[in-house]
């Protein structure tokens, strides 16, 4: 594992070079950050993934950071609409980690993994499902009333389709492996949600 971290590192890093070239010295900033987030999300003294604060953290990168950091390298700059758009795929991504950590939240108890699933038990952890799920879904309605013409990008709520689906799962699950499906399922969430919106964001 330390070696395909250090390699993932390694290709990272020469892609942030091309990438600093194009766009200049804020990639260097948002690189050097994800490379500290990504090492002490599960290493060093006190690990975000083993400590509860982890969630913060995959919002921050994988939405703003992500998003925004993609954003500007292509097009030279930033809005306020690119950063709230950002929050959606990142609210996602927290979502997954949720599932993630209500599956494991034995293992991890007895491992003392401290996710907040693990320290609020796991009700808390279904609430913190749904209420990440909803505000993602909130985003693009926000968006709308700020940029009527984008009304397109509405679309993106058909995913709340399967959403349902994967909530009732969550809330009546007696074996935890059905929650796999579930981590399967949010992902593909994810990934229709984003590209649904982007289109619809394209289209006014």
């Amino acid at each position: 594992m330390r070696r395909a971290t250090i390699i993932a590192f390694g290709l990272a890093t020469l892609c942030g070079v091309y990438l600093t070239i194009v766009a200049g010295w804020p990639i260097v900033v948002i690189g050097i950050a994800s490379i500290i987030a990504g090492y002490a999300y599960t290493a060093g003294p006190m690990p975000l993934a083993y400590s509860g604060l982890a969630e913060p953290f995959v919002l921050i990168f994988f939405g703003p950071v992500a998003v925004g950091g993609t954003y500007f390298v292509q097009a030279g700059g930033l809005t306020d609409s690119v950063l709230l758009a950002s929050l959606s795929p990142g609210l996602f991504a927290v979502s997954l980690l949720i599932i993630n950590n209500l599956r494991d939240v034995s293992t991890d108890r007895s491992v003392g993994k401290r996710t907040l699933a693990v320290r609020f038990g796991p009700a808390f952890a279904r609430l913190q499902y749904v209420l990440t799920l909803a505000l993602a879904f909130l985003v693009p309605v926000v968006l709308v009333i700020a940029e009527p013409l984008r009304i397109w990008s509405l679309q993106s709520l058909l995913v709340i389709l399967p959403t349902i689906f994967a909530i009732r799962v969550v809330f009546t699950y007696r074996d935890p492996r059905q929650l796999n499906s579930v981590l399967g399922l949010t992902g593909v969430m994810l990934f229709l949600h984003a590209l649904l919106f982007g289109m619809g964001w394209l289209q006014q």
